[in-house]
């Protein structure tokens, strides 16, 4: 069990890191193989969605990283 989790603040100089790491993260997901079921296409497109995601709660507000 991972006992050094912290839990921060994401901001704007992070975003694009964040985005990708979410992209690889969710590259399995059963929704996102439905939404591109082309590997290639999906590894290339779910960092920017991910990155729409993230912005958009920055800009209303915050996002946990």
């Amino acid at each position: 069990m991972l006992t050094d989790l912290q839990i921060t603040r994401a901001t704007r100089d992070v975003l694009l890191e964040a985005a990708a790491i979410q992209g690889r993260a969710f590259f399995d997901d059963p929704l996102f193989r439905f939404t591109f079921p082309d590997d290639a296409e999906r590894r290339e497109r779910l960092p920017w969605s991910m990155q729409l995601g993230i912005a958009c709660g920055l800009l209303s507000g915050h996002v946990d990283t």
